[in-house]
């Protein structure tokens, strides 16, 4: 029979055909030839399979256990926002002039004609608050007690006869610091004036000493006091910074009590009134005039605004024309109430930020980005043009973000101020979802 041709036929080899121990040989007769190498090689074939399992599980471990990063926020807000819309224009007066600010919220500065010139009784102002100063006196109480004497007592009848604004009194009568405060500023006395300057510092020259380096201190730098009432010409400031001493004294409730007072009634002078032509409506002040300083009025007046009271503080100058002191202190008062009411009709609840704005931005380690925004608008007392500070604070976020998640905080930090009962923050959420990163993202970070 004939056999195919690749196929092997066995043949021994004569050394086993005579029962030699040498090992057989195989030879192939009619095909190709098979060697002891593919065994070996088969042999090597093996260690290189377990390294590939090896690494194949190297990798699904790294794929199972390779864990994305937390999403990443960032602010998208400024630090600071302009409240929209044209800023107030004081109605400044025509003539003289004045200065303006509503503490805490802002100031209006100054009307343009700005000089050093004569202020009455105004100067009267750093009197008080020199006496304050060195003799706190709470609410409520009398503080320090003077006998006047016949020297004190004489004075004020030479003042009296010069015409001088003056508040009379006896030798022997005893006055509190309340009541000489009250006889300073209700019926203005120029005789108080210098019994308080002498006491507090020992004599009239150290006093007016104190009140040139205190107006320095306070950064009244066009400001020089010759007396301790404003009767002297020479005693001369502006309305800026009539301001400035005008709102320190401000700080001593006792003396916003004093200058809201209409009348008050002292041993010897009996009742007193005020000269503050504004005094029933609510505008507490310190006036001054004569014909070289014309009508002269520091006043603050409160008002009602998001169920606030929010001051509005001002020094008006050189009002009216003339010696007649209804007259010009009417100037001074009606100069006041413009400038009250031109900033009266901006001062309201304004809002900083509005509802739905964008303040944060959330990117997750994929690359998604998620707009948080305001849940709710913030709100603050100002008018246009104001700058109010704003303080972002960002959550941890996990590898996703869910619409509607807190990813924030918004805050108001001022320096405006509330309306009663408004939040200074807001939560800012998630406009949308952005899921954890997947599978494509562990295999693009294996290594």
């Amino acid at each position: 029979m004939n056999r195919p041709s690749w196929l092997a036929t066995v043949r021994l080899s004569p050394a086993a055909s005579s029962g030699a121990s040498a090992p057989a040989r195989l030879a192939l007769t009619g095909g190709r030839t098979r060697d002891r190498s593919r065994s070996r090689f088969g042999g090597v074939r093996a260690p290189v399979r377990m390294a590939l399992v090896l690494l194949l599980a190297l990798v699904l471990v790294r794929l199972i256990t390779v864990t994305p990063p937390d999403a990443r926020v960032s602010t998208a807000i400024p630090g600071g926002v302009r409240i929209p819309g044209p800023p107030p224009r004081p109605d400044w007066p025509a003539t003289g002039e004045a200065a303006l600010t509503v503490p805490g919220i802002g100031s209006l500065g100054t009307s343009s004609d700005v000089r050093p010139r004569p202020i009455a009784s105004v100067a009267k102002v750093m009197t008080a608050y020199l006496t304050l100063e060195h003799f706190p006196l709470a609410p409520g109480r009398a503080g320090f007690t003077l006998t006047i004497t016949r020297a004190e007592a004489r004075a004020e009848a030479v003042d009296l006869r010069q015409d001088q604004s003056v508040l009379p009194v006896a030798a022997g009568e005893r006055l509190s610091e309340r009541q000489l405060l009250e006889g300073l500023l209700i019926p203005s006395g120029n005789n108080i004036a210098r019994i308080l300057a002498v006491y507090e510092a020992g004599s009239l020259d150290r006093f007016l000493a104190e009140m040139n380096t205190t107006a320095r201190s306070l950064g009244m730098d066009h400001t020089r006091y010759t007396d301790p009432s404003g009767f002297a010409t020479s005693t001369v400031s502006t309305a800026a910074d009539q301001l400035r001493v005008f709102l320190a004294a401000l700080r001593f409730p006792t003396f916003r009590a004093i200058i809201s007072t209409a009348a008050v009634t002292l041993p010897v002078a009996g009742t007193v009134t005020n000269y503050d032509p504004l005094i029933s409506e609510g505008y507490d002040g310190k006036t001054g005039s004569d014909g070289a300083a014309e009508g002269c009025l520091a006043f603050v007046k409160d008002l009602r605004v998001g169920g606030r009271s929010v001051p509005v503080v001002g020094v008006v100058l050189g009002q009216g024309v003339g010696q007649n002191t209804t007259t010009i202190l009417d100037a001074a008062g009606a100069a006041a109430q413009a400038l009250v009411h031109s900033v009266a009709i901006r001062l309201a609840v304004r809002t900083v930020v509005p509802a739905h704005h964008r303040v944060l931005v959330a990117t997750t380690a994929a690359g998604t980005r998620v707009t948080g925004v305001t849940a709710r608008a913030l709100s603050a007392i100002g008018w246009p043009g104001l700058t109010e500070r704003l303080r972002v604070r960002a959550r941890r976020l996990g590898q996703a973000v869910h619409a509607g998640e807190r990813v924030g905080t918004l805050s108001l930090a001022g320096p405006l101020p509330l309306p009663v009962g408004e939040d200074p923050a807001t939560p800012v959420r998630a406009t949308a979802s952005a899921r954890a990163p997947g599978l494509a993202w562990r295999v693009g970070h294996l290594l």
